[in-house]
C-alpha cells in the first residue's frame, strides 16, 4: 500500500534482526480523516480483520506510553503465510493510526 500523500511520521520504534530474523517496527502516523477511512477499506480489501484482541510488541508498548491517552476506536490485523503479523490501530478522532509489523 502507498504511503498516504497527508501521511507524517511522529513517532516510530523497531528492534534489530536478531539471528532467526526476527524483526519488529511500530509507528504512530498522522492523516487526513479522509484517507484514514480510505485505509481502513483498503485493509479490509487486503484481508485485515478487526480484532479485539491482537498480539503486542515492547516496541508497540513503548510508543503507546510516550504517547499517553490514545485509545483505539478500532484494530485491524493480519498474519501472512510467511509468519509476518500486522497491526494497524485506528485512533480515536480518525487522524492518527498506528502501525505495528512483527516478523518471526
Amino acid at each position: 500500500m502507498e504511503f498516504p500523500s497527508s501521511g507524517k511520521i511522529l513517532d516510530h520504534e523497531a528492534s534489530f534482526s536478531n539471528m532467526l530474523g526476527k524483526y519488529t517496527s511500530s509507528f504512530v502516523m498522522a492523516v487526513s480523516k479522509k484517507e484514514c477511512r480510505m485505509i481502513k477499506d483498503k485493509l479490509a480489501n487486503q484481508g485485515f480483520q478487526v480484532q479485539s484482541n491482537y498480539i503486542t510488541s515492547k516496541e508497540l508498548q513503548h510508543l503507546e506510553q510516550r504517547h499517553t491517552g490514545m485509545a483505539y476506536d478500532s484494530v485491524m490485523v493480519k498474519k501472512d503465510r510467511n509468519n509476518s503479523y500486522y497491526l494497524v490501530g485506528f485512533v480515536k478522532g480518525e487522524e492518527t493510526i498506528v502501525v505495528n509489523s512483527i516478523r518471526w
